[in-house]
């Protein structure tokens, strides 16, 4: 059996597949990833670039010890810490990770310019604003670690656990020894809770400790189809941003007896992207992962009805039995128009 490791891995908002930006990074001014805008680990899950079935990493732990760890192999867990919101993210485990030696780094960073991976490296860090002029400036500590596709046992979703855990000690440049899992905050089960909180014009969302600026063409349909909705059905059984699956958020809820409906609200000046991004979004809120949290589900958006649309709902309905539907929410008249399509 592999030897069971645990290691700390830069902040990232894009699930480790490209850089994310100085969002959650390290504040100490002294900190390579605050001097550069980035850290090395980023695309540790960018699993596009395959080199004779394994993909190559880099790991800071193993690179601060690089002569102590080369040619093993380790399972390895990992974690990363929001530095902008002090809180602690548990990733999962990566089996049979090996060691490589400085050589074969050499090697792979020679393929990665010579299949025009490393220059897209550098385009992404360009869009983030980071240096990306040292980016070879250790070819040897390129890649430290490979590891196949099928090794990869990480959670669906990052979960957080308290920094006061035991089972995980918060240092940066050392592969330290598996203890146990921390305490994990399981994700929500949607629990119905009425009311609604307006935002502000610089409202901030978190998903897992994604920041993104909400849309307040968003927040205005929703602050006013909420007051419209509450007319109609009481304010006690119409809710906001009802969490379901984790730090996911159901834009409107209400409940009628036992049952709910699900609203979800999209901007797009596309009707068929409103659909496409909403569709699985509430089929997942709804019935994820064997629940029936819903018996109706609604998409809302300020694009008419097109004949096109219209029948693929319908077609939904009849086809696989989806309780889906749409409605119009008129911008001139600032009210959401009881047809349902």
């Amino acid at each position: 059996m592999n030897e069971k490791k645990i290691s700390r891995i830069c902040w990232n908002t894009n699930n480790w597949q490209k850089p994310s930006g100085k969002y959650g990074k390290s504040k100490n001014p002294k900190a390579y990833e605050m001097i550069v805008g980035y850290g090395h680990e980023e695309w540790l899950l960018d699993l596009e670039k395959i080199i004779d079935g394994y993909h190559y990493a880099f790991l800071q732990a193993i690179a601060a010890h690089r002569d102590k760890y080369d040619g093993k192999i380790f399972d390895i867990s990992l974690y990363s810490i929001n530095n902008d919101t002090k809180t602690r993210w548990w990733l999962g485990e990566i089996k049979n990770v090996q060691i490589i030696s400085e050589s074969e780094s050499l090697k792979i960073l020679k393929t990665y310019k010579r299949n025009g991976w490393f220059q897209e490296m550098v385009e992404q860090l360009k869009e983030v604003d980071a240096d990306y002029k040292n980016l070879d400036k250790y070819p040897q500590s390129f890649a430290t670690i490979k590891f196949r596709v099928k090794d990869i046992n990480l959670l669906d979703s990052p979960l957080q656990f308290s920094a006061n855990d035991s089972a995980v000690t918060s240092d940066y440049y050392n592969l330290k020894n598996f203890v146990s899992i921390p305490k994990l905050s399981l994700p929500d089960k949607f629990i119905f809770k009425s009311g609604h909180a307006q935002k502000s014009e610089n409202a901030i969302a978190n998903y897992e400790a994604h920041k993104r600026t909400i849309d307040l063409f968003h927040n205005r349909i929703q602050e006013k189809v909420y007051n419209q909705l509450c007319s109609v059905h009481n304010k006690k059984n119409v809710g906001s941003e009802v969490p379901v699956n984790g730090n996911s958020k159901i834009d409107l809820v209400v409940k009628n007896n036992r049952s709910y409906t699900f609203y979800e609200i999209k901007t797009s000046n596309s009707l068929l992207k409103c659909l496409r991004e909403a569709i699985p979004q509430l089929l997942e809120y709804a019935y994820f992962p064997n629940v029936t949290n819903a018996n109706k589900l609604i998409i809302i958006s300020h694009n008419r009805i097109t004949s096109e649309a219209e029948k693929y709902l319908k077609h939904l309905r009849n086809k696989f039995n989806l309780p889906i539907y749409y409605q119009h929410f008129d911008v001139d008249e600032n009210v959401l128009v009881k047809k349902l399509y």
